[in-house]
């Protein structure tokens, strides 16, 4: 057997110098070297009358062709996988690995060498360049917008530079028309949100920034209800009830919602009440109505 681009050796049996040998090939030495397939013959002779001749096939096959598949980024901080895109009997790496994949963490040269199921050898090598990411300066750090009132807004300036991709995350808004960031808050908590920049490039280098903030009512209102006391007696047909809710902060408006609860007590086996309400005047009117039952 002969692995093309070897080279093999053919010798003949007995040796010595009483014996002389003729091989195909027209060598007259007891062993020749071959590095192609074929039939190869040899004649020994040990004089005119006594002489011996052997015919041997050599089959010569082609070692395998294969390549070296790296997996994985050429970043700095990364691994890679290297192995041979076809199997093997066995493996030899330049790094001293037996196996048909290996980790590599650093530039430089790996080669392997594998041997087949006929015994050929065959080798390839691969050269790893790993690529430090690209540094960029945002030139902002993660910020607080602090307190905001609740429905105003607040901006600060965020430029990127050039073409990149920007991903917002959380609760706060990118204005690619100013380039700024922007909180709104729409309710009395606290909020946070960042927002992911992609530089692109082979490594994906990123940064993050992370925004924080708090909506905040500083229009604290009172609301204050005035029931003044009325004495009346038995016998009265009307007795009025003028309840006034009074809101007020600094003379200031401001949206509100105001929750509002009145109780009456009414002796149920004396009066017989009803209630009906309407709005007169843009005002809401709350009747109650009744009778004794004396």
């Amino acid at each position: 057997m002969l692995c093309k681009g070897r080279e093999i050796t053919l010798t003949a049996e007995p040796q010595g110098i009483e014996y002389t040998y003729l091989w195909s090939t027209g060598a007259t030495t007891p062993s020749i070297i071959i590095s192609q397939g074929g039939r190869y013959s040899v004649e020994i002779s040990l004089d005119e009358f006594c002489k011996s001749s052997s015919v041997i096939d050599v089959i010569e096959f082609t070692p395998e062709e294969f390549e070296i598949i790296a997996i994985g980024k050429l970043c700095v901080g990364e691994i890679v996988t290297l192995s041979t895109n076809k199997d093997f009997v066995s493996y030899e790496w330049s790094t001293g690995e037996k196996t048909k994949e290996i980790a590599v963490t650093n530039s430089g040269l790996y080669s392997v060498k594998a041997i087949d199921l006929n015994g050929c050898v065959s080798a390839n090598n691969i050269e790893i360049i790993f690529v430090s990411p690209k540094e960029y300066n945002l030139d902002f750090t993660d910020y607080d917008f602090g307190d905001v009132e609740i429905g105003a807004e607040k901006r600060v300036k965020f430029n990127i530079p050039g073409e990149v991709e920007i991903q917002i995350k959380g609760d706060f808004a990118y204005d690619m028309n100013t380039n700024e960031m922007v909180f709104k808050p729409s309710g009395e908590k606290s909020y946070s949100g960042e927002i992911v920049v992609d530089f692109g490039g082979d490594c994906d280098t990123t940064a993050t920034i992370l925004f924080v903030g708090r909506g905040v009512n500083s229009l604290r209102y009172k609301a204050k209800v005035i029931a003044p006391t009325i004495d009346t007696e038995a016998g009265l047909e009307d007795v009025e009830l003028p309840f006034t809710f009074n809101i007020s902060k600094d003379d200031l408006m401001y949206p509100f919602i105001l929750t509002y609860k009145m109780t009456f007590e009414i002796n149920i086996d004396v009066y017989l009440p009803n209630f009906t309400t309407t709005i007169i005047n843009n005002k809401r009117v709350v009747e109650l109505t009744g009778t004794t039952n004396i």
